[in-house]
């Protein structure tokens, strides 16, 4: 089961709400269980998730989507149906449904006694049945319930519930990790295949394509418009736009890898650092130095620590091990949470921080930029646990990669 539902029941009980509605694509996914693309077509669906965690949580959702709410064996949601409906038949007595039909007729058996045409109506009905219209209720969209609360569909107060949502999925449970880790896999495989195609004489866009085609060919896909990898002097900035639909590699260029992917609508982001051909000796030395910034973040994520604590870890050992220029205009430590978002929970060093819990997903990048050298990249996402972090991203060398 994605959800984690004694911290929900902890942390919405700490927000003093009754239930939250959550109606927004991660929140949604995290609560149901599957992800939904319903907004793309007249209004996405909801999910009421009671504080008590003995209730069960109750999701209005489109007839079209249906067959993903029996997915998981393991979680009996109440089902409501809004939008154009049509009523599965069996066309004879003796047919015997195949896996996906016998998922989609359990759920419209569930489902049935209320279908509606307008969400927003199949929304304040439910909050009622479920005696939640007067109640102190959470919203991660507080716009959608001022507007359910002017038509008259809910009567309570409204409580903002969007960072607590972000704070319950930022630790993960066992299926979450296992997601996680294949996105780490796929995307790494794509990057390989880059280095391939680079190898190969390819034109530096061309090759990063090869990454587009292993993401789709595994079930993932890109998730981000404009690509944040460079190559040569277009790796000193971190979004490299125009000018390398015809780069042709040339002799001694850093590559600095950046790649995005989601999986299942998990994310992956990973970074490494690669050179067409032996690179410079500034090159290892401020390489050298960004690993024992990696070590040194890796050695501080711990339970109770803060994101703050990580990153002046990091900096510190990276200026002392070889580049003195680190974060002087040029590095950009970053430490982000990751799972249906990017950047569930994030800092920015030195501004924003965050408590580090066991279970967090946590993604630590150092990335270095500097006009007329380049730029490097080491990312990797770790799992957190009270005697050190669990890489999940294991695969494809550390060190520079040669091509």
């Amino acid at each position: 089961m994605l959800m984690n539902r004694e911290r929900a029941s902890r942390l919405l009980g700490e927000l003093g709400v009754e239930a939250v509605v959550a109606c927004t694509g991660p929140n949604f996914n995290y609560v149901s269980g599957f992800g939904t693309d319903s907004s793309h077509w007249g209004g996405g669906p909801f999910a009421i998730l009671p504080t008590d965690g003995s209730k069960i949580p109750t999701l209005i959702v489109g007839s079209d989507e249906m067959p993903y709410v029996g997915m998981d064996p393991e979680f009996k949601p109440d089902v409501r149906i809004v939008g154009r409906s049509i009523e599965p038949k069996v066309p004879s007595p003796d047919y015997v449904p195949n896996e996906a039909e016998a998922r989609l007729l359990d759920a419209w058996e569930q489902g049935k006694e209320h279908v509606y045409t307008d969400r927003i109506d199949a929304l304040a009905d439910t909050l009622k049945d479920l005696g939640l219209d007067k109640a102190d209720v959470g919203f991660d969209n507080v716009q959608l319930a001022r507007r359910l609360q002017d038509q008259g569909g809910f009567q309570g107060r409204i409580i903002d519930a969007e960072s607590t949502l972000k704070l319950i999925r930022s630790v993960k449970t066992p299926q979450e990790v296992a997601i996680l880790r294949k996105a780490n896999e796929i995307n790494l495989r794509g990057l390989e295949d880059v280095l391939i195609a680079l190898k190969e004489g390819a034109l530096f866009n061309e090759a990063l394509i090869q990454h587009d085609i292993r993401a789709a060919k595994e079930g993932a896909m890109r998730s981000v418009g404009k690509r944040v990898s460079g190559i040569g002097r277009y790796a000193s900035h971190i979004f490299p736009i125009p000018y390398l639909e015809t780069y042709q590699p040339q002799k001694g260029d850093l590559i600095r890898f950046d790649f995005e992917i989601t999986y299942e609508r998990y994310w992956s982001d990973l970074g490494r650092t690669a050179c067409i051909g032996e690179p410079s000796a500034k090159a290892v030395q401020y390489y050298q130095a960004m690993v024992a910034g990696r070590e040194a973040a890796m050695e501080k994520m711990r339970p109770g620590n803060t994101a703050h604590d990580v990153q002046k870890a990091a900096v510190k050992a990276i200026q002392e091990n070889g580049n003195p220029n680190f974060v002087v205009g040029n590095g950009l430590p970053m430490f982000h949470n990751i799972g249906l978002e990017l950047y569930e929970v994030w800092s920015w060093y030195p501004k924003g921080d965050f408590v580090i819990e066991e279970d967090m997903a946590i993604n630590f990048e150092a990335p270095y930029f500097e006009m007329g050298f380049g730029g490097m990249q080491l990312e990797d996402t770790y799992l957190i646990k009270q005697d050190g972090v669990v890489d999940l991203s294991p695969t494809l060398s550390r060190d520079i990669l040669i091509v």
